[in-house]
C-alpha cells in the first residue's frame, strides 16, 4: 500500500476549491471545531499567504467566522 504524500506535496496539488471544500468539511465534520490560522497553516501544510485568503474566503461566505482572539469557527456555531 502506498504512502500517503506529505503535507507539501499535497498542498501544491490542490486547487483553491479543494482547499475550500476541504476546510468546510473538517468544520462540518467537528463540532465545535475552533482553530487558528497558524493551526490551520501546519495541519495543512500550507503557506501563511494562501491560509489567510482560503479563511477569509469562508469569513466572506459566512461559513466561518473570526472570534476574538483570531481563531476561526462555524458562523452557525457548529454544534455548540
Amino acid at each position: 500500500m502506498p504512502l500517503a504524500p506529505p503535507a507539501e506535496v499535497m498542498a501544491v496539488h490542490t486547487t483553491v476549491v479543494d482547499w475550500i471544500n476541504l476546510i468546510r468539511s473538517e468544520y462540518l465534520e467537528i463540532p465545535g471545531l475552533c482553530l487558528t490560522t497558524t493551526q490551520v497553516q501546519r495541519f495543512r501544510g500550507l503557506d501563511a499567504m494562501r491560509c489567510d485568503a482560503l479563511l477569509e474566503t469562508l469569513v466572506a461566505g459566512r461559513f466561518l467566522k473570526r472570534t476574538p482572539a483570531g481563531a476561526y469557527l462555524r458562523a452557525d456555531g457548529g454544534g455548540h
